[in-house]
Formats: C-alpha cells, sequence, structure tokens
C-alpha cells in the first residue's frame, strides 16, 4: 500500500442538471460511488477521502464497507471549489507526498 499518495474523491454535487444523484446511477451492477472507491481502494493509496454534500444520507450506506474517510462538506452549494478545500484540509493532518483529486 502507498501510503504516501492520497485520493480525494469529489462527490458533493447535487446534479441537478441530471435530476438524480449522479453518484447513484448504475453501471456494470454497482453505483458510480462504489465502482470510484472501490478503483481508489484496490489502487493501494492511502488515505482515501470522499467528500460528500447533496444527498450524503443517500450515498452513505453505498460507501460504508470501504476503509476511507468521509468528509461531509456543507458548503457544497457554494462550488466544487468548497469541496476541494474540505478534501484538502483533512489532507492536511496526514503526512503525504502527492494527492490524486477525482
Amino acid at each position: 500500500m502507498n501510503k504516501s499518495i492520497g485520493i480525494i474523491i469529489l462527490a458533493a454535487g447535487a446534479s441537478t442538471r441530471l435530476g438524480q444523484p449522479k453518484q447513484l446511477l448504475i453501471y456494470k451492477g454497482n453505483s458510480l460511488i462504489f465502482n470510484t472507491v472501490e478503483i481508489a481502494v484496490n489502487s493501494g493509496c492511502s488515505p482515501i477521502i470522499v467528500v460528500l454534500g447533496a444527498y450524503a444520507d443517500l450515498i452513505l450506506p453505498e460507501i460504508s464497507n470501504f476503509p476511507v474517510k468521509i468528509v461531509e462538506n456543507s458548503d457544497w452549494q457554494e462550488g466544487m471549489n468548497t469541496s476541494i478545500g474540505a478534501g484538502i484540509n483533512t489532507l492536511q493532518t496526514i503526512i503525504i507526498t502527492a494527492s490524486i483529486i477525482s
């Protein structure tokens, strides 16, 4: 496991144009968020931070069995930059070499 590369998964958006939570769309038998988190976990990178906002209560059960850090962005309506900031603020408590933001 590479403990010097962290991953931030941004999943806080409301998917307003789509009209339903994009994170919960099914692809290959699982939700998009499930598939994304599974790939991140299997990458061996650590830590993995998932930033939630809109629909957090619906999305959380999809990923609750994965070893990830969940961050809830209460300011998600103000734009993606607030979710990036929430993820980076969480990473600042951990010494890492690099980060991947998805």
